[in-house]
């Protein structure tokens, strides 16, 4: 019984204990929720379906999906084909040789090496240590216990210790420091950094202490205290043209990208071209642009607005008005040729293939990080962080600020308008010294240097991130505000109005007609161009033998010192002799080296010449002559043998034929000769003479024939006998003693040009007046007087200089540019212009000729391609007609504000090809053989009612002008002269459009244009 109790107690004890556990509920562990999220997921039946996502997510889902179908039954479009990427599909397509990680360098201050000297100081400290040290060493001794007996022991004595006052030290010297100095013990080098401020602090106070007490100012008691031999001191060579050019002679730019084009200066040579990219070399004479086969829309685009902007300006040293467009396909063999000649390759090499078309894109990530831009700041040069590794924008261009560009081939020192000048010098020796120091891109992924080399299809390998000095063809130079190169300009992302193109605003889309308002006649008659003035960089040097400036007043005289001559042949060049320096081949080019020096002279007060003159310093000048049938090939040769000649760095001046200035005519003394072509055996030669002045006279040689001879000038006829001297009866009396004498100087100086050895060693001059020829003459010329305009029987004036003007339209406004004869003078010059005047611009061309008593309307011809002539329809051919009637008009009120007068107009139109003989006789020579005169006649003669005589100008602007016609002459073909084709129903009276189209007018233009087309195209107006 006692057990059972004590069993019963402690099962009661252990329910108070654990049940009451069982009551309270319990949490699940994270592995048990997980376990019984399964078993549920198990048993759910719609977890299939609903796992992903919700029914409304599976119903858009699948919406979306159909939405998409139309995809498949819609054929893709072939636009990826005629892309580059789709040209490139069809070759192997190679890898990129650029990582496309791109890293950017540590931007790192440049202070310089500073200037240092080593000077010794002496110390005594170091002595006194040095012999405490020496003399402070302990003599061992060697004890034992037993030594300690020896020693008495005594009681301690106590004693009075007596303590002296410390006595000040008197200082035995007065300057302790010379004392020091003077020591030669010890001596300690240091380094001092020599600034100059002090000295240049003290005798700044000292000229202002002057200045104070004689109350003048500091710059006055400079100028006072300062002594200078001015007979021993040498002028100053001028250096701000030569010193750090913003060019090179030969420069090869590549344009290559996609989104942000990057315009940057490669190694001038072959391996840097690939047919991906653009390039475009430029030389002081020569303009190419190489447009690769694979390159795209963007990269040719921005080649061609670049080279555009250069032909334009003149900016990076070349002032050629030719560019030559050069293609691995489509492109001329001698071009060709004298493209790579240039690179210094002797044949035609074959190019690296394009690379991958990701390419464009990392090179654009990679070259940018490259970009290093610095601001000089407490005489060092600090990064700028904000445009460090990325594309510039124009707002760091502060006018303050000297900054530093480096873009690895191209290092800009650029400075603000009003930036300090002292701080200027200082910063250009420290960019000079940063740039000798060479490069280092050993944290980037490429090097701007030699990137070229990895671009195309190439084979990967490894170059070079670092060196000691940059190349020779490397840019470093030093711009300044507002004189920025394109090539500079480029590098920024937002710089305005590089390639501005005109805007059309309000433009009319439904409205294809031309209104094109005519120029301002009173400022054409009063704008007259002033006499012949060559200016050559900054300085002016007239017509070569003196020049007034008026800014200064002072008289300034040209005196030629040395000039010398080369011929360039194929591939070289040959120096000329003093014999035949004169003499010229038009199918030739020539180059001549100009010395000359410039003397100052001024007048006394009483207007007697000052016999103090003021001697200047020597210059040089570089003339570049070329023939009107000279070859392209020696064109580009001359381009690059002259930098073979300059080694000076002289100025350069391309000079065409019919375009001498006078300054380089007077380099002949009136000696000057131009002749066609070499020719073995002596036939009759004919030339004309020009100018007015003994030293300007110059001779051109022109067909033997009757037609050439002019009224108001002369000419020279050598044949194998005698030498015929024909005087115009309107000629002037000076071209008539010019023309003697030149004549007498050519048998007295017979060059051998003219084939001396083939004539008779006695000739003799025969002089011939207008009117007066002889059998034997005429029968030389071959021809009768009937061939040329004589003007023997007028009794008008001809003393006056016939003046020549160009039409151009710009932004809706007939604008005009006359064109100017190089050699002209006050005096009046006969025959100024020539036949490749009108014919070398672009077509179609309008010109005005003025000569006095007429005027004279020149038409070019338009292309085939731009007009139809039978369907007179498009813009081209609309915007020509507006072009003429504008002219027409422009000629008509420059008359009538010439001549108030007048009542008869004398104007008259001609087109190209087909010119009368008296327009022909206005200039100095007319050749019907010419390729281009024959083209342009045969394309003129096909067209209606153009016929090979001067058509009065008044009647033609009536048609022209005629607002009204019949319905049958709307509807024949062609159309009347001025009509416009895209409005014909703007020509119908009202009557007749009723009539025609069975509505009014106004109910016409109310109806929306698709059903005014269908209207017109149903009563024969479309």
């Amino acid at each position: 019984m006692p057990k059972s109790i004590a069993n019963l107690q402690a099962k009661l004890l252990e329910k108070v204990e654990n049940d009451w556990r069982k009551r309270v509920p319990q949490n699940n562990t994270t592995s048990e929720e997980l376990e019984e999220l399964n078993l549920t997921r198990e048993k759910n039946y719609y977890y299939d379906e609903l796992s992903g996502s919700s029914i409304l997510d599976s119903k858009r889902n699948a919406l979306q999906a159909a939405s998409k179908q139309w995809k498949t039954r819609i054929k893709k479009t072939d636009a990826l084909t005629f892309s580059v990427s789709g040209r490139m599909n069809k070759m192997d397509v190679p890898e990129i040789n650029i990582e496309k990680k791109s890293n950017t360098p540590q931007p790192r201050r440049y202070k310089g090496d500073c200037q240092q000297r080593t000077f010794t100081l002496n110390y005594s400290n170091n002595h006194t240590f040095k012999s405490i040290e020496q003399n402070n060493k302990k003599d061992e001794i060697l004890l034992s216990v037993e030594d300690f007996d020896v020693v008495k022991r005594e009681s301690l004595l106590a004693f009075k210790k007596y303590i002296k006052p410390q006595k000040r030290k008197c200082i035995s010297s007065k300057n302790p420091i010379k004392v020091l100095v003077n020591r030669n013990d010890v001596n300690i080098k240091d380094t001092d950094i020599i600034t100059g401020i002090a000295e240049k602090e003290k005798e700044r106070l000292k000229y202002e202490k002057l200045a104070k007490k004689l109350n003048k100012t500091v710059e006055v008691l400079k100028g006072l205290a300062g002594k200078e031999d001015y007979k021993s001191i040498t002028l100053k060579q001028f250096q701000a043209s030569t010193y750090l050019p913003p060019y090179k002679d030969i420069m090869l730019i590549q344009i290559k990208g996609r989104k942000c084009i990057q315009v940057r200066l490669v190694k001038p040579s072959k391996e840097s071209i690939n047919e991906g990219d653009c390039y475009v070399l430029i030389t002081t004479s020569a303009l190419f642009l190489y447009i690769g086969s694979y390159s795209n829309v963007i990269e040719q685009s921005k080649a061609l607005d670049f080279v555009r902007f250069i032909k334009k300006t003149g900016d990076m040293g070349c002032t050629t008005s030719k560019i030559y467009t050069v293609s691995k396909n489509e492109c001329h063999y001698e071009t060709l040729k004298s493209f790579w000649k240039i690179l210094k390759s002797d044949n035609i090499p074959k190019t690296v293939s394009p690379g991958h078309p990701d390419e464009d894109v990392t090179y654009e990530t990679n070259i940018l990080h490259t970009n290093m831009i610095y601001k000089f700041v407490n005489n060092e040069w600090e990064p700028l962080n904000t445009y460090w590794g990325t594309i510039p924008r124009t707002d760091i261009l502060d006018e303050y600020s000297i900054l530093l560009f480096d873009y690895g081939t191209e290092m800009y020192f650029w400075t603000g308008k009003n930036a300090c000048s002292q701080l200027k010098k200082i910063a250009l020796n420290l960019a000079e010294e940063f740039w000798s120091k060479g490069y280092n891109y050993s944290e980037c992924t490429i090097c701007p240097l030699n990137i070229a080399e990895l671009l195309g299809d190439r084979p990967k390998k490894d170059i070079l991130l670092k060196g000691d000095e940059r190349p020779v063809w490397c840019l470093f130079t030093k711009l300044t505000q507002n004189g920025e190169t394109i090539l500079f300009k480029e590098k920024f992302f937002d710089w305005p109005d590089l390639f501005k193109k005109e805007e059309i605003k309000d433009f009319d889309f439904n409205d294809f007609s031309f209104n094109i308002a005519p120029c301002n006649a009173a400022e054409m008659i009063e704008n007259k161009t002033e006499k012949s003035n060559l200016r050559i960089q900054d300085m002016n040097v007239g017509r070569g033998d003196s020049f007034y400036d008026k800014g200064t007043n002072r008289q300034i005289e040209i005196t030629t010192i040395q000039i010398k001559a080369w011929k360039i042949l194929e591939n070289s060049f040959e120096e000329l002799e003093n014999e035949s320096i004169a003499n010229f081949y038009s199918d030739e080019v020539y180059i001549y080296n100009w010395k000359y020096s410039e003397n100052v002279k001024g007048r006394c007060l009483d207007g007697n010449p000052s016999k103090y003159n003021q001697v200047g310093k020597e210059h040089t000048t570089f003339f570049c002559w070329q023939g009107n049938t000279t070859s392209v090939n020696k064109k580009c040769a001359s381009a690059y043998l002259i930098l073979e000649i300059n080694k000076e760095n002289a100025p350069q001046i391309i000079i065409a034929q019919g375009s001498e200035p006078a300054a380089f005519l007077r380099l002949f003394n009136g000696k000057m000769l131009v002749h066609n072509k070499k020719r073995k055996n002596l036939e009759p030669k004919m030339y004309i003479v020009n100018g007015e002045f003994k030293q300007e006279i110059f001779c051109v040689e022109v067909p033997c024939h009757v037609k050439q001879l002019r009224s108001r000038t002369c000419f020279i006829i050598l044949n194998k006998t005698q030498v015929f001297v024909w005087y115009g009866s309107k000629s002037s009396k000076n071209r008539k003693i010019n023309t003697i004498n030149f004549a007498k100087n050519l048998l007295n100086h017979y060059p051998k040009e003219l084939n001396k050895h083939l004539i008779k060693p006695d000739l003799k001059i025969v002089e011939i007046q207008e009117g007066g020829e002889s059998k034997d003459f005429m029968n030389l010329l071959g021809s009768n007087n009937n061939s040329y305009i004589s003007l023997q029987n007028s009794n008008e004036d001809w003393e006056f200089s016939m003046r020549l003007f160009h039409f151009t339209t710009k932004a809706g406004q007939l604008t005009s540019n006359e064109i100017i004869c190089q050699y002209s003078s006050e005096i009046s010059t006969p025959y100024p212009f020539q036949q490749l005047d009108l014919y070398a611009v672009t077509q179609p061309a309008l010109f005005l000729i003025d000569n006095n008593y007429e005027l004279w309307l020149w038409q070019g011809c338009c292309k085939e391609t731009e007009i139809n002539l039978n369907n007179h329809t498009g813009s081209g051919f609309i915007r020509w007609q507006a072009e003429r009637k504008a002219a027409m008009e422009t000629a008509i009120d420059y008359w009538k504000t010439k001549n108030p007068k007048s009542v008869i107009i004398p104007a008259y139109l001609v087109w190209a090809g087909l010119e009368p003989l008296e327009f022909q006789n206005l200039f100095s020579s007319w050749s019907d053989q010419c390729s281009i005169y024959e083209e342009f006649s045969e394309k003129n003669i096909r067209k209606e009612n153009i016929i090979a005589e001067k058509v009065p100008l008044v009647p033609e602007l009536l048609k022209l002008s005629q607002s009204t016609y019949s319905i049958e002459s709307i509807l024949q073909r062609p159309l009347p002269e001025g009509v416009d084709p895209t409005r014909l129903e703007m020509y119908l009276s009202p009557e007749d459009f009723h009539n025609l189209m069975k509505i009014s007018l106004k109910e016409f233009q109310n109806l929306p244009s698709w059903k005014q087309t269908a209207l017109k195209k149903e009563n024969g107006l479309f």
